[in-house]
């Protein structure tokens, strides 16, 4: 049983037409008329990473009646721009790295909540910097 429906507007195939099966897995299944419920408590329009996020967390907090709305595929519009992207470090602001972390642990976590494959690989990053980058002196 899934925390939240989806509901996806998209009667095409889920597959992807370049053989990328990770779509097809986070998409939900085709359907020829998607079925809206009637009522809902909480609608959230948009399954990219924001809507698919306030989905989520209000299901895991035990909104029992949320329901998110797809055009297309989740993720498919300008979320997928960001795959890869994202950082721990690099803030000056201690709430924007507790929400870094926060979010690295959720997506480390996320599969084995879900059953569902996240494509998450934590593979670190190095940044390496010269005298003269970091001064402007040799």
């Amino acid at each position: 049983m899934s925390l939240f429906e989806v509901i996806s507007c998209n009667s095409s195939s889920a597959a992807d037409p370049k053989g990328d099966t990770r779509a097809a897995r986070l998409s939900s299944a085709p359907m020829s008329e998607p079925q809206v419920p009637k009522r809902a408590r909480v609608v959230v329009v948009g399954g990219g990473i924001i809507g698919c996020s306030v989905a989520y967390h209000l299901a895991h907090m035990g909104c029992k009646d949320v329901v998110l709305l797809e055009r297309d595929r989740l993720t498919s519009g300008t979320t997928w721009h960001a795959a890869g992207l994202m950082v721990c470090f690099g803030s000056t602001s201690e709430t924007s790295t507790e929400m870094r972390k926060y979010t690295r642990d959720l997506y480390a976590r996320l599969e084995a909540e879900t059953g569902l494959a996240t494509g998450f690989r934590p593979i670190g990053r190095i940044t390496a910097f010269t005298v003269f980058a970091v001064t402007g002196r040799a």
